[in-house]
């Protein structure tokens, strides 16, 4: 998903392996649109990150808010996503 490598893109410590939607919720705040992006995510590490070594693979769950601009879902990332 691009929304998840546009805000880990600096990181590279770790690599998408998956991500699966979990659940998605639309609700409306001070009149705007809102969709809440619900995942499990699983990564593995491309580098040694403290006793976890190279290749270990973590599973997390999180969500991504997005937010109806008229032009498309802007993402956390700040960057445009249409509605497909």
């Amino acid at each position: 998903m691009a929304v998840w490598h546009n805000t880990h893109a600096r990181l590279h410590t770790q690599d998408l392996v998956s991500l699966t939607k979990t659940n998605g919720q639309l609700s409306v705040v001070n009149g705007v649109p809102m969709y809440t992006f619900f995942y499990e995510a699983k990564v593995r590490d491309v580098v040694q990150l403290g006793n976890r070594v190279p290749g270990t693979i973590e599973t997390y769950q999180s969500n991504y808010p997005f937010q109806w601009t008229g032009k498309g879902w802007m993402g956390p990332d700040q960057k445009l996503y249409s509605e497909h």
